[in-house]
């Protein structure tokens, strides 16, 4: 079996890039072979192995470009991306052969989802956001700090103010949306989707067209174990995540009761220049 895994970028820089690495390499200690295609250098150390070939496209991620009508334009459907892709996946097409996506918002653009199909390829795509189906990629409206339910590309999700930048972020994303729903129609039941959770499966499967096969398979995680911990002897209170803004969730200022804990709160409360009485999340 040969595995092709295609991902924004190279080395580990958040959670979807974690998994895709970290997924090609389990697949390699398992004998299979794989490539492991990136838009973006660099190229993690873990991606060093025998039965890994890497290939870098040497591209810009949009979010660094100077030029905003040329990183809007990279966004909505890069060309050079798909030919790029098309030329690494021809040579390796066969029928033991599976694509497997990744993030692709940041670099390669919608126009790689239905490259695979071209070459009458098998393809999977790993929703490690909403991005398939909402333009925003949350399904969330930031403004207003609370979940949307909308349905995506109605007139009510174009007219929403739910970007977490600015009315032309959500003109731009609008029309990538547009450009993602054909290339997701090119691909048809040749492309199947993996959702991270059954609440991330149950928010975005509705939108997302009969024929494509979807599953549920939990992200890979790495941790120790221990002695377990006794969590009730401990006075620090600390809520993690990766934003560090105050759209996601909020908590409410410490009870009496939560008086051990005041000291975090009131720390992280400081750090993050939020007005007194609320705890953002990281």
């Amino acid at each position: 079996m040969r595995v092709i895994v295609v991902s924004d970028f190279g080395d580990v820089n958040g959670g979807a890039a974690k998994v895709a690495v970290m997924s090609a390499r389990g697949l390699a200690d398992a004998s299979v072979a794989v490539h492991f295609v990136c838009a973006v250098p660099p190229v993690s150390p873990l991606l060093d192995h025998a039965n890994i070939a890497v290939e870098c496209l040497n591209a810009a991620d949009v979010w660094t470009r100077g030029n905003p009508v040329a990183a809007a334009a990279q966004g909505i459907w890069s060309a050079s991306a798909r030919t790029a892709l098309d030329a690494i996946v021809a040579p390796l097409a066969g029928p033991d052969t599976l694509v497997h996506f990744h993030q692709w918002t940041k670099a390669f653009s919608p126009s790689v989802l239905s490259a695979p199909a071209r070459r009458g390829l098998p393809s999977v795509v790993s929703l490690h956001d909403y991005f398939l189906v909402c333009p925003n990629g949350a399904y969330y409206r930031y403004a207003e700090q609370k979940p949307c339910t909308v349905t995506p590309m109605s007139l009510a999700c174009i007219g929403a103010p739910c970007d977490r930048h600015s009315a032309m972020h959500k003109a731009v994303r609008l029309v990538r949306q547009a450009a993602t729903a054909r290339a997701v129609k090119h691909a048809n039941g040749s492309l199947s989707v993996l959702h991270m959770s059954n609440l991330a499966a149950k928010v975005s499967n509705p939108f997302i067209a009969p024929e494509h096969a979807r599953y549920v398979v939990h992200s890979p995680i790495e941790i120790e174990r221990g002695e377990p911990v006794d969590a009730a002897a401990n006075t620090r209170f600390l809520f993690a995540s990766s934003q560090r803004s105050r759209e996601r969730a909020a908590f409410p200022s410490p009870s009496p009761a939560m008086a051990p804990y005041s000291q975090s709160f009131v720390a992280a409360a400081a750090m993050w220049h939020v007005p007194a009485g609320w705890m953002p999340l990281l």
